[in-house]
């Protein structure tokens, strides 16, 4: 436990900004669920629409890394490419 009252009040401070990064992460973790469990492509770009905008809202917070908001941000782009790639070959 903290000793001096800056340490207190850091404390403090640290606990409340984790309860908030923790509510973001997870509306994050939602956002990425949709993408990868879209039925179809229309439906599958707007969750990555979505996505997106919300992942770029946390990289504005500092609650990502940008290189870890850039690897997301890819990686659901690739998924919804192979997604589409399919539809349109069959």
């Amino acid at each position: 436990m903290p000793v001096t009252k800056s340490a207190i009040r850091a404390m403090r401070k640290s606990n409340r900004r984790a309860i908030r990064n923790k509510s973001h992460r997870t509306a994050l973790k939602t956002a990425v669920h949709h993408v990868y469990n879209a039925k179809n492509v229309e439906e599958g770009k707007l969750a990555l629409k979505n996505a997106i905008s919300l992942i770029d809202r946390l990289k504005h917070k500092g609650i990502l890394h940008p290189n870890a908001v850039a690897r997301k941000k890819s990686r659901l782009t690739k998924r919804i490419n192979v997604i589409s790639s399919k539809t349109v070959n069959q």
